[in-house]
């Protein structure tokens, strides 16, 4: 490949995956255009809210907050069980929020939610993290999309050039 058909592969590429990215951010993945606001739906007319890496909030479609200083979650059927960053006084450190009824279930131990919800096992996520895994595979699915359409695009400017000569 010459420098200048890589040039023009790599122009198209930018372009293409900017706009693809831009695209994804503003009608797939609202408010994250800067990545300082992270919002992820969670069924029912809730979504996780972060406006930062740290900590994050349960927030309803009617704007209010039913649980903040959520430190890391775990997302099981309908329910958010999760971990709270602890400001002491009434507040427990762990909590199950059912999506479906909007009822909050307040625990001081992991092993008294687990006993009391019939769970095994949790892993915690951190909101970052769930919210990229969320949205790992339609990046993919971009950057791919991306890579061929400008790969054949190269290929078709240089093709149409070869036959004219």
């Amino acid at each position: 490949m010459s420098m200048k058909r890589f040039l023009v592969f790599l122009l198209a590429f930018i372009v293409l995956l900017i706009g693809t990215e831009t695209y994804l951010n503003l009608r797939i993945f609202p408010h994250d255009l800067i990545g300082t606001y992270y919002e992820v739906p969670i069924g029912d007319n809730y979504k996780l809210v972060a406006l930062s890496t740290e900590y994050c909030s349960i927030v309803g479609n009617d704007g209010i907050v039913e649980l903040d200083s959520i430190d890391s979650i775990h997302v099981n059927n309908g329910s958010i069980i999760g971990k709270r960053w602890a400001f002491g006084g009434n507040n427990s450190p762990y909590f199950c929020f059912a999506t479906n009824t909007g009822q909050i279930s307040r625990y001081e131990t992991m092993e008294q939610l687990q006993q009391e919800r019939n769970i095994q096992f949790v892993t915690f996520t951190t909101m970052i993290k769930y919210y990229w895994n969320k949205r790992r595979m339609a990046d993919i699915l971009a950057t791919v999309t991306c890579f061929f359409v400008s790969l054949m695009l190269t290929l078709f400017l240089f093709k149409k050039k070869m036959n004219r000569k």
